[in-house]
């Protein structure tokens, strides 16, 4: 595995190598070769590697990247190896002339031959002309290329990024081509695989719209990496702060031009030496069946990739112990005294019908789920209503494993994401937020017998956190429907007429976004038949942009846009529409209210306390039952155990 450029175009300072060891307390090389050492003792036990000869450059790097730190080092391997595993396309065996050639029409990133004064590696992006999204993901894709090579031909581990947009026709185009969840992959194998150390990200451009990219950008960012970064005019105020002969020529430096650089990185990227190598440290991934226990971390749970389906084996229970189960469910049983949804027999037996359930097939799912549920020693647990087992069957139309899968994200992602269940006790805690958004579920069903979730805006956002707050109050609404509604179909409608639609994607985090949807549609099984977009913003492609981050190729041909209320009526039926907008409901005010009465009533903050109990307990989860879908999710997690 091991290689050497037959040509090395980066170039290091005279005192660099004493700088970096400096900067890792090691004395001299032999030190190094010490730690070295240590590392390969430390992969030979590793038994979940399916490469262990790393190469002593690339076991150096990770050394220096990770200052000197042995565990640090040891987690940096580990780190690698796994996002190897979950996200293989960020590995591929790429060829950076035929592969890139149109790319580069349109966007450079090279790392320029020599260190700025403080010894840092310097990156610049230039990008000529308006970017679609297929040619932002591939220059991340390269992006991985360079960083393979860096790790094995440099020993600095600390950069510095400059994004030239001068020469960016319109940034909110660029904003909305923008996928912050390959943006977020990329991040994460820069970041957290390779090592990469930012120590400042500069824009360069005179546009008033780079605000709204940065905010865009900050959710992807850490606090730490958000504060080094700095927008300039003009390449003329960088000069002083990385040095002036270290610049390309064509950005005013005293370096060769960029188009010069770039080919010089194509050259040492083609070269069949680096080609052979690349495709050995593909190989260089994990075998997690052989991982021991516990040692996957919830760090990685969540990340994208191909994942095994969740194993979640039905089996039989004593009858004494079924209908002792039976009673605990009903424990769990759920009524109010009102309820503000407006119940169909009819619509009922229709969405039972629809999942080919016969005659005393829901009773039959049902006895067959609960014995399921009484098996699985990792739920903290079992008391689930007959109406929530009966609703999470509707979601999963009628399948036993479906809806296995559906019990068990439930409550798995109670323990990975707990902050989207602790909910307020006090109405008044969100009354500033009520007075910008109303989000209800009307009382009755839409034409194609389905719930009608409307959030209206009536003025801008203020801040992030408020949508955070927001979301949480719709999965407090999505608790209540699984204990008294009969139907699991959902239209959404989200109502931006009256706020300014770019700011307000600019403040939704979406992996929020996507953690929100993953709970609704993932845990609850909630079936969304449609999303109507009513607005007339010119900036409401960004917004859609956005959802289309979070949702699947399905429920993207479900989205919709509309001007007017109007144009909604023929689609959900004008009757059961809120006054406000042209219906014959009651106004949209009226049902919020008698939904913040129900969802704080006494009775159903006692549900959500108990509900509040059904986790997990990811240590008696049955061996290779922890599915790779869950790898990632941000929470509380474990720090990643590789001694």
């Amino acid at each position: 595995m091991e290689y050497k450029p037959k040509k090395q175009f980066l170039k290091l300072r005279f005192d660099t190598l004493q700088y970096v060891y400096k900067n890792i307390n090691f004395k001299d090389e032999s030190e190094m070769e010490d730690a070295i050492k240590l590392v390969r003792q430390w992969l030979e036990e590793q038994p979940h590697f399916r490469r262990k000869d790393f190469t002593h450059n690339l076991l150096r790097a990770n050394i220096i990247i990770s200052k000197g730190s042995i565990e640090v080092t040891k987690q940096r391997l580990d780190k690698m190896c796994t996002l190897r595993t979950l996200m293989p396309d960020h590995f591929k065996c790429f060829d950076a002339k035929k592969d890139f050639e149109d790319v580069f029409k349109v966007i450079r990133p090279i790392v320029l031959p020599q260190l700025s004064k403080d010894h840092y590696r310097v990156f610049t992006v230039k990008v000529y002309d308006s970017l679609q999204a297929a040619e932002i993901t591939q220059a991340m894709k390269y992006t991985m290329l360079i960083g393979e090579y860096m790790k094995q031909c440099d020993c600095v581990g600390e950069y510095i990024g400059i994004f030239d947009l001068t020469e960016v026709k319109s940034i909110v185009e660029l904003i909305k081509n923008l996928n912050l969840m390959d943006l977020r992959k990329t991040l994460t194998v820069l970041f957290e695989g390779h090592g990469m150390r930012l120590k400042g990200i500069y824009f360069v451009t005179t546009s008033k719209v780079i605000d709204t990219l940065i905010g865009i950008l900050k959710q992807v960012l850490k606090p730490k990496i958000i504060k080094r970064i700095k927008v300039f005019k003009t390449w003329e105020e960088i000069y002083d702060l990385i040095g002036r002969e270290i610049i390309p020529a064509d950005f005013g430096g005293y370096e060769k031009t960029e188009k010069e650089i770039h080919d010089d990185w194509i050259e040492a990227l083609s070269d069949e030496g680096f080609k052979k190598y690349f495709q050995d440290i593909s190989s260089a991934s994990t075998v997690e069946s052989c991982r021991p226990n516990l040692m996957f971390s919830e760090e990685y749970a969540g990340l994208p990739g191909t994942f095994r389906l969740l194993s979640v084996v039905s089996t039989a229970s004593s009858t004494n112990v079924f209908r002792l189960f039976i009673f605990t469910c009903e424990i769990m049983d759920f009524k109010p005294k009102k309820s503000i949804l407006h119940l169909s027999n009819e619509c009922s037996e229709l969405g039972i019908q629809n999942i080919n359930l016969g005659k005393g097939g829901m009773e039959k799912i049902l006895e067959i789920i609960r014995e399921w549920i009484e098996k699985q020693p990792h739920f903290r647990s079992k008391n689930f209503s007959t109406n929530y087992l009966k609703m999470s069957i509707l979601g999963a139309k009628g399948s036993i494993e479906r809806v296995k899968t559906l019990l068990d994200k439930s409550c798995t992602l109670r323990t990975l994401l707990p902050h989207y269940f602790q909910f307020s006790d006090r109405k008044s805690d969100l009354k500033e937020l009520f007075e910008i958004v109303t989000p209800v579920i009307l009382p009755n069903y839409s034409k194609d017998n389905a719930r009608i979730f409307i959030m209206k805006f009536w003025s801008d956002i203020k801040k992030s956190s408020q949508i955070t707050e927001l979301h949480k109050n719709s999965i407090r609404m999505i608790e209540y429907i699984m204990q008294v509604d009969n139907v699991s179909a959902m239209h959404m409608c989200v109502d931006l007429l009256n706020i300014n639609v770019f700011d307000l994607v600019s403040k939704q985090n979406p992996f929020e976004l996507k953690d929100v949807a993953t709970i609704t549609m993932g845990a609850y099984g909630t079936r969304v038949k449609g999303v109507h977009c009513i607005t007339t913003s010119k900036y409401v492609d960004a917004f859609v942009a956005l959802l289309k981050q979070v949702l699947s190729p399905k429920l993207i041909s479900r989205i919709h846009v509309y001007r007017t209320w109007s144009e909604l009526y023929d689609v959900l039926g004008k009757d059961v529409i809120p006054i406000e907008f042209g219906g014959n409901e009651k106004s949209i005010r009226e049902i919020h209210d008698d939904w913040q009465n129900e969802l704080y009533s006494d009775e159903f903050k006692k549900h959500l306390e108990e509900r509040s109990k059904m986790c997990t307990d990811e240590s008696l989860r049955p061996k290779d039952r922890f599915s790779y879908e869950y790898a990632g999710m941000p929470g509380s997690f474990r720090a990643l155990s590789v001694d």
